[in-house]
């Protein structure tokens, strides 16, 4: 069966149409997810913290276990918002590909995890000379941040805390690598550890789901190999 170039000019246009509607649609839910909840959600927890330090005092017991779930709970949704609107950021603007030294990376996402968790004793080992990749420098970094931030969390109980950072070129691409001994994931846990809303937002919770999507752009893949109580190692393969 054939058609008229008008009739196919038609469809074209609608298509077109459509393709807009849905962009207009997706910045909406950009600018909400990306402001207006965050915004909101801020204002929510300083509001129950508020009320909590002026009138702690006078509540009773549950009365003030409520409001501290409450900042705790809007806490915790403030941090899946603003990871899935930074989800959205990086679909939307990847960023161009450019050479990026993996060790100075390393260096730099490493300083600014030690300041998060100032007062931590954590050895924190990077590999010298790891590959160059080539790839959007400040996706990279979002996901070398995340991996970090949480394996220092993750070892945060451990009087002799390690993390390491390093990578190698093997004959797929590069592997880059977190490894921690920390309390380490069960079986369990790790089948659903790179889904969208699940595990704890304070701690992997988004993160994890925001370094698959960031890593699949690239057309890699990111893998965990751990043991309850003996770390876990979250390695990242690029084509």
């Amino acid at each position: 069966m054939t058609t008229s170039p008008e009739a196919d000019a038609a469809v074209d246009r609608d298509l077109v149409r459509r393709l807009e509607r849905k962009e207009w649609l997706l910045a909406g839910y950009q600018q909400a997810l990306g402001h207006e909840l965050p915004n909101r959600l801020v204002a929510i927890q300083g509001l129950a913290r508020l009320v909590l330090a002026d009138q702690g005092g006078r509540l009773e017991p549950a009365a003030r276990e409520l409001l501290e779930r409450l900042a705790d709970l809007t806490q915790r949704t403030d941090r899946m918002v603003r990871a899935l609107a930074e989800v959205g950021r990086l679909d939307r603007s990847p960023g161009a590909a450019e050479p990026v030294a993996l060790t100075d990376l390393a260096a730099e996402v490493v300083a600014e995890v030690k300041l998060l968790f100032n007062g931590d004793s954590v050895e924190y080992i990077i590999q010298n000379h790891m590959p160059t990749v080539v790839v959007a420098r400040r996706g990279l970094c979002i996901v070398l941040h995340h991996l970090v931030r949480n394996a220092a969390r993750a070892v945060r109980a451990n009087p002799a805390a390690r993390i390491e950072v390093g990578a190698q070129r093997t004959a797929e691409g590069v592997e880059l690598w977190v490894a921690d001994n920390g309390c380490g994931l069960s079986a369990a846990r790790q089948l659903h550890l790179f889904e969208p809303f699940q595990g704890d937002a304070a701690s992997e919770g988004q993160g994890l789901f925001l370094v698959r999507q960031v890593v699949a752009s690239w057309n890699g893949f990111v893998a965990v190999r751990s043991d309850p109580g003996n770390g876990a190692t979250f390695t990242i393969r690029l084509p």
